[in-house]
């Protein structure tokens, strides 16, 4: 961006869901084009910085719902739920796992007032 930033008038960040990252940021921050297009199909983040999109590259300005694409922009699908029988071992495992998980989640969320896990 130091050799290009400032050469485009108009930019387009594919992906820009990545932008509120530390690695990403610097080449929203350090492009000078006044015209930006963001494009990504996972708005969300887990950390929940999506927010920071506004201030990098400017408002939504259209948005998609998968269940609206599906059939014409994005081939049809089904949702198949499988159930799978785990063995006491396995499930012994499973829920120490899933401890772990709802642990972090707690942590997570007292540190950050932000978080959202189911984003």
């Amino acid at each position: 961006m130091a050799n290009l930033g400032n050469r485009f008038a108009f930019i387009v960040f594919d992906e820009c869901h990545h932008l509120p990252g530390n690695l990403y940021r610097e080449a929203a921050l350090m492009s000078a084009a006044p015209y930006r297009l963001g494009l990504t199909a996972t708005p969300l983040r887990s950390d929940g910085r999506q927010a920071e999109l506004a201030k990098l590259i400017g408002p939504n300005c259209y948005q998609l719902q998968v269940q609206e694409a599906a059939g014409s922009w994005l081939a049809t699908y089904r949702v198949v739920r499988i159930p799978v029988t785990l063995s006491a071992t396995e499930q012994a495992r499973y829920d120490e796992l899933a401890q772990q998980v709802r642990r972090y989640v707690f942590v997570r969320g007292r540190q950050d007032v932000a978080f959202n896990w189911s984003q």
